[in-house]
């Protein structure tokens, strides 16, 4: 779990639960971009697809301000 990682750095990880809902609610919380889907080969290879629709990939998430806006939601349940 920590290999990797230099001592005594903090490490944090998204809790992913949470990253999903965010990214449909705070999209602004996200970066993100368009790309056509991938498929998996025989040999479990990602390639392009034959005929791609478009996907959003996420490759930078807010994490603070995910995580603010959902304890702020709890606060207020």
């Amino acid at each position: 779990l920590w290999r990797g990682v230099p001592e005594g750095e903090p490490c944090g990880k998204i809790i992913w639960d949470i990253a999903a809902p965010a990214a449909l609610l705070h999209p602004e919380y996200m970066d993100s971009v368009l790309a056509p889907a991938p498929t998996v080969t025989d040999d479990l290879r990602w390639v392009p697809g034959p005929d791609p629709h478009p996907i959003r990939v996420i490759d930078f998430i807010r994490r603070d301000a995910v995580f603010t806006d959902f304890f702020g939601e709890l606060k207020n349940a």
